[in-house]
């Protein structure tokens, strides 16, 4: 299990930096190239293949925890943009947001197949 600490301390991170306020963050646009969108691709991308390098260390690297990993990510990043909207008057949630943790995720999983 010692193979998870990396994954459960990213999502922690994705946590923190997801519910800080919004007067510490940058203004970005609304589309997929803004950098705020791209950094949404990178850290979805490093949660989904943290997951991944975990499950092929335990020997468990298969479809079903590959499956798993993604609703995983994809679930972490929902229930973050929910969070900030419910919690923070100065927060949106962001579908765009979601979209780019989805592309982040999908990336890895294209990366896992390339190099498998």
């Amino acid at each position: 299990m010692k193979y998870f600490w990396p994954v459960l301390l990213w999502a922690i991170i994705i946590g923190v930096l997801s519910l800080m306020p919004a007067d510490r963050l940058p203004d970005m646009q609304l589309n997929l190239l803004a950098t705020d969108k791209l950094a949404h691709m990178g850290v979805y991308f490093i949660l989904n293949a943290l997951w991944i390098w975990g499950c092929a260390k335990q020997g468990w690297l298969n479809t079903k925890t590959i499956f798993w990993g993604v609703i995983g990510s994809v679930a972490w990043g929902i229930v973050m943009e929910w969070a900030q909207y419910a919690f923070f008057s100065s927060r949106h949630f962001e579908v765009y947001d979601i979209i780019a943790n989805i592309i982040g995720v999908l990336i890895s999983l294209l990366v896992l197949f390339i190099f498998k």
